[in-house]
């Protein structure tokens, strides 16, 4: 679990490729898109907040900005393709993206939590707590945009 974050995005399947132009402005507000193509977070407005009832795109549109962001870094090869794989790895290292539901970072810190107790009276090995710390402190230090997603369930 220690190296999901430079490994990965953690961007749910369904969004791993999803970029501004696939969301229906038809459906929903056609000046979103230019509004986060603008956006950058600055010390007194870090966050951006999407709020609204179900099937507003809200996820779809977090996850488009987290793959619009990473996808400014490109790197050319002189001979042949690189791989998608190395690719995402290579972007992940310059600028480091994740994704994560709010259910499962506090299970992370719960676990981290009870992991610890029972560290901290011999009864396990710190192993998986090392893994959950290492991604908690990766979130919180290295992470250079961040999606925390069904916030309201």
């Amino acid at each position: 679990m220690g190296d999901r974050l430079l490994g990965g995005t953690n961007i749910p399947k369904a969004f791993k490729t999803c970029m501004y132009c696939d969301y229906d402005t038809e459906r929903g507000d056609p000046h979103i898109v230019e509004q986060l193509q603008d956006w950058e977070p600055t010390d007194t407005h870090p966050s951006a907040l999407f709020e609204g009832p179900p099937g507003l795109a809200k996820t779809m549109l977090a996850c488009a900005t987290l793959n619009e962001r990473h996808a400014r870094y490109n790197w050319r090869v002189k001979n042949g393709k690189i791989a998608d794989d190395a690719v995402l790895a290579l972007r992940q290292d310059k600028y480091p993206v994740y994704f994560i539901q709010l259910a499962e970072w506090i299970d992370l810190q719960v676990r981290a939590f009870r992991l610890n107790d029972q560290i901290m009276r011999g009864n396990i090995s710190s192993i998986e707590y090392l893994e959950i710390d290492g991604l908690l402190e990766d979130i919180k230090h290295k992470v250079e945009l961040l999606v925390v997603d069904d916030v309201g369930k």
